[in-house]
């Protein structure tokens, strides 16, 4: 009987062992897609542990959530230095106008 539950089972078996290399591929495909032949050390990491065939692929998920967060905090740090900027050139082009028109004022 147990042996005629491991043929039964086997073939699903195989099935996911498939599937789990197949999505691993896919995603090393994504990898490459978009990191448009730039070497960065986070994405090397990924493919490295997705390439590995003991890499549990919820390890890599959990990379990629990490460096999804780290992207977001970099993102919203940009934000808040580009108003800034934008703040302060406006004040820069400000003080200047007003001090060219005390200059006119003197001439």
């Amino acid at each position: 009987d147990a042996l005629e539950l491991f043929k039964k089972a086997m073939p699903a078996l195989v099935q996911v062992e498939v599937s789990q290399r197949e999505l691993q591929r896919k995603a090393l495909d994504v990898l490459r897609k978009y990191s448009h032949g730039k070497a960065t050390p986070v994405l090397d990491l990924v493919a490295v542990a997705l390439h590995g065939k003991k890499a549990n692929f919820d390890k890599v998920l959990k990379m990629v959530d990490d460096m999804m967060s780290a992207l977001k905090k970099e993102q919203s740090d940009d934000d808040a230095k580009n108003d800034y900027c934008k703040a302060e050139l406006d004040r820069a082009e400000d003080t200047t106008k007003e001090l060219k028109h005390g200059l006119s004022n003197l001439a």
